[in-house]
């Protein structure tokens, strides 16, 4: 009605509503016509900006790497323009859309960009005085430094990201900083620092609970399953995983669903089902493949080249480890790179060249 009466502001706060709504159930794609036929009725840069963030939003949930680079493109644009005309949010703008580029270059495996990105985005968020961004900045900064193997420059990233989140209430954005210090303290010491693991993976998921993030929710779930695994408690890291699974399926996110599908896989091995196994990493090989996530890819080709093997397929094993080695290093996934060299070590070990694998595993201590 507000369309035919011609009266375009208030078709296009319906319309926009209207998406809000729809993206809360994750109706996605309802949620992304009515942002669309908004878009066309924005009429200045930071109506566009605003549609445009949300859209973004969604095709990252979805994988839709394609439009998602479109319009990170489109909000850098708008947000340089929003900046240069002195409106009052525009450097907060440009530090956002600097963090949507981060996060997608981090996703492509362009690691480079990345970090640059990032910094950029430190640096806006703090011109701007913009302390939720400025928190997200660097927890962001924090999970490029874990992935790079430098754990305790990503430590402080992470903690002064929390107190920031603190600092406004962001809490996501703590939640998310929570999740990413726990890796961390994971990776700095397994055996000693579990209990202050963890502490933060079940704090982050109180926190995405208490906001209604269910796709945050759902990696904290698929946390604290890892967690599980790694002191033994296969069934309950099953319960962790299928929750999570269902989470992903929910909201339509395919990309996620891949994770908790390549976990339970480490169940089933734990259970010397490797059959299952197998079938488990396959199907989120193919939903990684589909959905262009390159390091997902690699992460699945090194646990099926680790499971073969394990069934006395040496070759088929290697080969599969080798082309996640390959993807790895293109991407500059140093963490991923030593996982992949750490099981070629394995295989080579378990066929008894020690001199090869020895090789190997020294190279996988990056």
């Amino acid at each position: 009605h507000y369309s035919e009466a011609g009266d375009e502001r208030r078709t296009l706060k319906y319309l926009t509503l209207a998406g809000d709504g729809a993206q809360a159930s994750y109706a996605n794609a309802e949620a992304l016509d009515y942002y669309s036929r908004a878009l066309e009725l924005a009429y200045d840069d930071a109506a566009c900006y605003d549609l445009l963030s949300k859209m973004e939003r969604i095709y990252d949930l979805l994988g839709s790497h394609e439009e998602r680079a479109r319009v990170v493109a489109a909000l850098e644009a708008l947000a340089e323009a929003l900046d240069a005309a002195g409106g009052p949010a525009g450097r907060s703008r440009r530090a956002e859309a600097a963090l949507r580029r981060a996060a997608y270059e981090r996703l492509t495996g362009n690691n480079v960009a990345a970090f640059a990105a990032v910094r950029a985005a430190v640096r806006l968020a703090r011109e701007a005085q913009d302390l939720r961004c400025a928190g997200d900045a660097r927890r962001v900064w924090g999970d490029l430094l874990s992935s790079q193997g430098e754990y305790e420059a990503a430590r402080q990233q992470f903690e002064q990201a929390m107190t920031l989140a603190r600092e406004c209430g962001a809490r996501q954005v703590e939640a998310a900083s929570n999740s990413g210090l726990g890796w961390v303290l994971w990776h700095q010491g397994i055996l000693y620092r579990t209990l202050d693991t963890s502490n933060h993976f079940e704090e982050a998921l109180g926190l995405y609970r208490t906001c209604g993030d269910r796709q945050g929710e759902a990696g904290a779930l698929i946390n604290l399953g890892v967690l599980c695994v790694g002191v033994g408690d296969l069934p309950q890291a099953r319960v962790y995983y299928e929750r999570a699974r269902a989470i992903y399926r929910g909201i339509g996110n395919l990309p996620g669903e891949a994770r908790p599908l390549a976990n339970i896989a480490w169940v089933h091995w734990g259970g010397d089902d490797y059959a299952r196994a197998s079938a488990s990493l396959e199907q989120a090989l193919a939903i990684n493949r589909e959905v262009g996530q390159a390091l997902g890819e690699a992460s699945c080709l090194t646990s099926i080249g680790e499971t073969v093997a394990a069934q006395g397929s040496y070759a088929l094993g290697e080969a599969r480890c080798r082309q996640a080695l390959r993807i790895f290093r293109e991407r500059r996934d140093r963490r991923g790179e030593a996982c992949a060299l750490l099981a070629l070590g394995l295989i080579r070990y378990q066929q008894g060249d020690y001199a090869r694998a020895g090789v190997l595993l020294e190279e996988s201590w990056y």
